[in-house]
């Protein structure tokens, strides 16, 4: 399979041209390496996971990494704890922090780091989802685990909004 080529991947409803690399992508911090990758909009989280041999996951998928079979309101419980969590300020932080908030998959920073593309559309104007905090959101509020109704336009980047892949088996 190739892996190169920006128009290999894209969506059908992407515009023809567009450039999928991320915003800022030339003034990346030292460490990189293990922070998320922000400044994306949908579609290039799309096609960054096809790319990748993944696809994005639903709300569903994202709500069950999150939570698991639980009714819980945060990945880790049902109490806010600001020490599991990047809170307003102090990120993006490394993808590898905070063990302790990880959910009942073992999943990382679902209330916090950055808000994550999901695959659904929220309305019939195309909204994608977002789900999850982030460094510049309270996770105490955006970190609840069903707070679903968080949307944007699919061609939108933010400093703050980034996304994990899902894959079948």
């Amino acid at each position: 399979m190739q892996r190169s080529g920006d128009e290999a991947w894209r969506h059908p409803d992407q515009t023809n041209g567009k450039s999928h690399t991320p915003n800022g992508w030339n003034e990346l911090p030292a460490n990189a390496d293990d922070l998320p990758v922000v400044g994306v909009d949908w579609f290039d989280a799309y096609a960054f996971a096809r790319w990748a041999g993944r696809r994005l996951p639903t709300n569903d998928e994202w709500d069950f990494a999150a939570r698991g079979t639980t009714t819980r309101l945060y990945p880790w419980g049902d109490t806010f704890d600001p020490n599991r969590c990047a809170t307003v300020g102090k990120g993006p932080v490394s993808v590898h922090s905070n063990p302790e908030g990880q959910s009942p998959s073992g999943v990382l920073h679902l209330a916090d780091n950055v808000q994550e593309w999901t695959a659904d559309d929220m309305d019939e104007n195309h909204k994608k989802a977002l789900r999850g905090g982030s460094w510049t959101l309270s996770p105490e509020i955006y970190g609840m685990v069903y707070l679903k109704d968080t949307r944007a336009v699919p061609t939108s980047r933010h400093k703050d909004v980034g996304f994990r892949c899902a894959k079948d088996e």
